[in-house]
């Protein structure tokens, strides 16, 4: 019994969001993950704190790699981390750019 190859957009979602994490982010990706990170992680991730505070362990920098942060944010990660099932796959990518670029430079905008 043969099945129907999925369709073109479910192959194509874990790649672009794969792909995403190359190259230089965009201002307005940028733009739009500080403004998803403002709304649902600086609360208990402590912007205005040290740069170690943004990992609630307190652990500086980020073991995670970007599509790692992704599944995390989407899926959770089994811990006590909320999950954000409502963000859209480019919303999560956003917002996954953005932390990873403000955990490299906690004073970069």
């Amino acid at each position: 019994m043969q099945f129907p190859p999925p369709p073109a957009p479910l192959l194509l979602l874990p790649l672009a969001l794969l792909l995403s994490g190359c190259g230089d982010p965009s201002a307005a990706e940028l733009k739009s993950g500080d403004k998803l990170y403002q709304y649902y992680c600086q609360e208990c991730h402590a912007l205005e704190a040290t740069p170690g505070s943004l990992l609630p362990d307190g652990k500086a920098g980020s073991p995670l790699r970007h599509h790692e942060l992704i599944l995390m944010i989407s899926y959770g990660n089994g811990r006590h981390r909320p999950v954000f099932r409502q963000l859209s796959p480019e919303q999560a990518d956003a917002l996954a750019t953005y932390t990873l670029q403000l955990i490299a430079d906690p004073r970069a905008p």
